[in-house]
């Protein structure tokens, strides 16, 4: 707050309190004080303790569990609220918007391979997926000859499927197919994970 509690508080005195020039001009130089001292030497103090700063990937992941919860909230209060007469067009436009921006957020996540090993063991090496799999391209789509949005790979055997934003959804129909409990975005540069019994980013 920065003295702003201290101000505030010595200016509500009574202009009969005993010293109250004397209490207003403490609090200005404490603040004063506080201002120029700490806000000099902190800079300083953080790199002489070398520590660390925010860490934007672990900021998004937090970012999206908050959208997908609120989402989540948002559908199930919808159902409660729409009536037999509301237009079905715009019911459906406000789940689509809802459900687009809790997707957006998890398709720009990533985080760097060696936060992730420890979530990995146990699992197959990623390498041997990739090779058991399709690493061209969503195994549906490329059976039938259409288009996926992001692709993401099972940790339990594999597969290759489309990600939430496409139309199929065939990353989470073959988790409720094998109830294979984990999978990873197979897109470059992203090495997030989600574990779909827990309802967890990783």
């Amino acid at each position: 707050m920065r003295g702003v509690v201290t101000l505030a508080a010595v200016f509500t005195l009574p202009e009969s309190t005993p010293h109250r020039e004397v209490l207003v001009f403490i609090a200005l130089t404490v603040t004063a004080g506080t201002l120029l001292v700490q806000g000099s030497t902190l800079p300083w103090l953080v790199r002489r303790l070398r520590l660390p700063g925010p860490d934007p990937a672990e900021d998004a992941l937090q970012e999206a569990a908050v959208l997908q919860g609120a989402h989540r909230a948002a559908e199930e209060k919808l159902q409660e609220i729409v009536m037999p007469d509301d237009p079905p067009e715009v019911v459906t436009l406000l789940r689509q918007r809802g459900e687009a921006r809790a997707q957006a957020e998890w398709e720009r996540l990533g985080r760097p391979e060696s936060e992730l090993r420890d979530a990995e063991r146990g699992l197959p090496p990623v390498a041997d997926l990739h090779a058991r799999g399709r690493a061209d391209g969503c195994e549906e789509y490329l059976a039938d000859g259409t288009s996926w949005v992001h692709l993401r790979l099972c940790l339990g055997c594999g597969h290759v499927g489309c990600c939430d934003s496409s139309v199929m959804k065939h990353a989470s129909r073959h988790y409720v197919e094998t109830h294979h409990p984990v999978m990873r975005s197979f897109e470059p540069g992203e090495n997030w994970r989600w574990c779909f019994v827990d309802e967890k980013l990783g």
